[in-house]
């Protein structure tokens, strides 16, 4: 499919307020850029399903970064969070196999930590509730994240950067 007919279903997804799953299945060269960014920039995209052919792909990791870095003059939109990655063996007694990311932002992502550990998202409410009662001028301005903060996707990106 071409990053063109990808920007077609995606304007049409988001002028009708849709929401939508996209799923990608690269070849070994990567996704374009174009698609990327046609990925980022539609708002109604909330979950994505991508599919790597092989963990050590530079192409995929690096589709995986541009679609988790933070927003800039080349990446528009809001970015992707890694929200699971699981191995699929579908060539058993072969060295090959395939890798499942679920990208997920926005909604879809709060929803994931809702549903998927519900006593660490109330922990992380009442320590952002904790935080918001607090005076600016008390808060802590380190630019070194909280350990538990770390996610596989902010360890790619620094990697990357």
């Amino acid at each position: 499919m071409s990053s063109y007919k990808v920007a077609e279903l995606c304007s049409k997804a988001n002028e009708e307020k849709l929401e939508t799953v996209a799923i990608v299945d690269p070849p070994r060269a990567g996704l374009p850029k174009k698609v990327i960014s046609v990925l980022r920039g539609n708002e109604s995209i909330e979950s994505l399903i991508f599919v790597s052919c092989d963990s050590s792909n530079k192409m995929a990791q690096g589709n995986i970064v541009d679609l988790c870095k933070p927003q800039s003059k080349s990446l528009r939109g809001d970015p992707f969070r890694v929200a699971l990655a699981k191995p699929v063996d579908l060539f058993p007694q072969t060295p090959h196999h395939e890798l499942i990311f679920l990208l997920l932002r926005g909604g879809a992502l709060q929803r994931w930590k809702e549903e998927t550990n519900p006593r660490d998202y109330q922990n992380e409410k009442e320590k952002n509730q904790i935080q918001e009662s607090v005076a600016p001028e008390e808060t802590s301005k380190s630019s070194i994240p909280d350990a538990t903060e770390l996610t596989v996707t902010d360890e790619l990106i620094q990697s990357q950067e």
